[in-house]
């Protein structure tokens, strides 16, 4: 029995997934990505640049979790948790912007939700 009750906290501990909304979007010439929530001016972290695949490159966000996307151009385009397992498809949603101009950074753009 203790076994068993140690075998389960252990899954549960090394099984730390990362639940949170993962938005995509751009800003100057940079695709972008923040955890829905999170000031997209300020919170964001760069990807890639617009003129690069964004597909495979590791990111981390505020929450500590690090992701990546793939399936780009593709009906399968979806977060990936660090890991590499699977974490949300993203949807792609009507563009939205933030003005950023407080920040000296123009609009951060939201054009997908993971």
């Amino acid at each position: 029995m203790k076994f068993v009750t140690i075998s389960t906290i252990a899954l549960a501990l090394l099984s730390t997934s990362a639940e949170a909304t993962v938005f995509l979007g751009t800003q100057g010439n940079w695709i972008i990505a923040w955890i829905n929530g999170d000031n997209s001016c300020t919170q964001s972290v760069a990807i890639s640049k617009k003129s690069e695949n964004p597909c495979g490159r590791r990111f981390k966000l505020s929450n500590g979790f690090t992701y990546s996307l793939t399936g780009c151009g593709g009906s399968n385009f979806a977060v990936l948790n660090g890991d590499g397992s699977f974490n949300a498809l993203c949807r792609p949603q009507k563009e939205w912007y933030v003005s950023c101009l407080d920040y000296n950074l123009g609009r951060a753009y939201g054009n997908w939700a993971c």
